[in-house]
């Protein structure tokens, strides 16, 4: 028979488990008539923990309503959070539970930078979301990656036709490189907020972005996106 040691992930998914299948109202209708209010009270804390605040309270109104001596019960939605997942396991080994460590990946940076640049940009995961890509009107895409030195890079090519600023001057924490460019001392603790912001304020600087320069609305542009990926400037719309 194999024993299985007790955390904090296993105890969150049985909590979940029991919730799921003690939520319906048949089950609360013909099972809380017959337990004490303190048998009561435990299982809404299960049904609180879980999230599940509307069973609880079901539970709660259905043992009021049909036990014939009842005591009582906080019925405030209230919930109770689970431990956090220990870090260690029983050998001292450092063992955080997936997603703890890194909570999000290169990839969502990505997409979250994309959604920040707006109308026109949008994103590619790589495999296993280790890196992704950022396009927008330009021919040059925008690859995130991480370096070996744990940098945060943005690498792209330059082609003519983007008409690329040759010496832009990089937001501060922004620094050049040979493929293009890396956020200084970046790190997965600086949030994915930050990160986004950060990356997509790299790319206007490198761009010249300004969305008043692209044209979004014509039906000649919008095909043009749809054919390419790539809105076209004001402007030259008429010229195709």
């Amino acid at each position: 028979m194999t024993t299985i040691q007790p955390d904090a992930v296993l105890a969150a998914g049985a909590v979940e488990s029991f919730a799921t299948v003690w939520s319906s109202a048949a089950t609360a209708e013909e099972v809380a008539p017959c337990l004490a209010c303190s048998e009561i009270d435990a299982l809404a804390v299960v049904f609180r923990t879980a999230g599940a605040l509307d069973t609880a309270e079901m539970w709660i109104n259905e043992h009021i309503a049909t036990a014939s001596e009842c005591e009582g019960h906080d019925t405030t939605p209230v919930t109770t959070p689970l431990a956090e997942p220990p870090l260690f396991d029983q050998n001292g080994n450092y063992t955080p539970a997936p997603g703890a460590e890194y909570p999000f990946s290169i990839s969502d940076i990505a997409r979250a930078t994309a959604a920040r640049l707006g109308v026109g940009w949008q994103a590619e995961s790589g495999y296993w979301g280790i890196d992704g890509s950022v396009a927008g009107p330009y021919m040059a895409e925008f690859g995130f990656t991480v370096d070996h030195e744990g940098d945060l890079c943005i690498t792209f090519r330059r082609f003519d036709e983007d008409g690329l600023p040759e010496d832009p001057a990089l937001p501060d924490g922004v620094q050049g490189h040979g493929e293009g460019m890396y956020l200084e001392e970046a790190s997965a603790a600086d949030g994915l907020d930050n990160l986004a912001e950060r990356s997509a304020a790299a790319i206007r600087a490198i761009t010249g972005y300004d969305p008043h320069d692209f044209d979004f609305e014509s039906s000649t542009s919008r095909q043009h996106y749809i054919d390419t990926g790539r809105y076209l400037p004001k402007g030259e719309a008429e010229a195709v």
